[in-house]
């Protein structure tokens, strides 16, 4: 599986304005079923939450 970083580094999308990959990016969210937003959003929440206590740990030390 390949994480991409930025829009402009999808095959698919390359050479494509940011407007139209963004309205691109939207239209495939939007066919997304509720489980697989599910997913991604607790996904997206197991990488920030340790960020985040990692950086109150290191404020409160």
């Amino acid at each position: 599986m390949k994480f991409y970083f930025s829009t402009r580094d999808i095959p698919a999308l390359q050479g494509l304005p940011l407007t139209e990959r963004v309205k691109l990016l939207d239209q495939a969210a939007k066919r997304l079923s509720v489980p697989e937003k599910t997913l991604l959003n607790v996904l997206k929440l197991l990488v920030i939450v340790p960020v985040f206590a990692l950086i109150l740990q290191t404020a409160s030390n």
